[in-house]
């Protein structure tokens, strides 16, 4: 959110808006949106206790999705 106030990329709605804002801009692939997008109905759970935080999902993410973390991190700090 902060590299899409700071260059004035637009008003994300939410935070799956906010990785539309980034792949229509070019820094990130829409295959990487995509996947950050999935990312954030699970961050919901984990954090807001929306339902119980099932484990093997959990587990799944880290061993199938954390280079997907990284990737979008190491991104964004070389746009800005």
């Amino acid at each position: 959110m902060h590299t899409i106030a700071e260059k004035k990329l637009g008003l994300p709605q939410s935070s799956r808006d906010a990785f539309s804002l980034l792949e229509i801009e070019g820094i990130i692939s829409s295959e990487l949106s995509t996947k950050m997008k999935s990312m954030v109905g699970f961050r919901n759970i984990a954090f807001h206790d929306y339902q119980e935080l099932n484990l093997l999902i959990l587990q799944k993410i880290v061993e199938e999705h954390l280079v997907d973390f990284y990737q979008f991190t190491k991104i964004i700090l070389k746009f800005k």
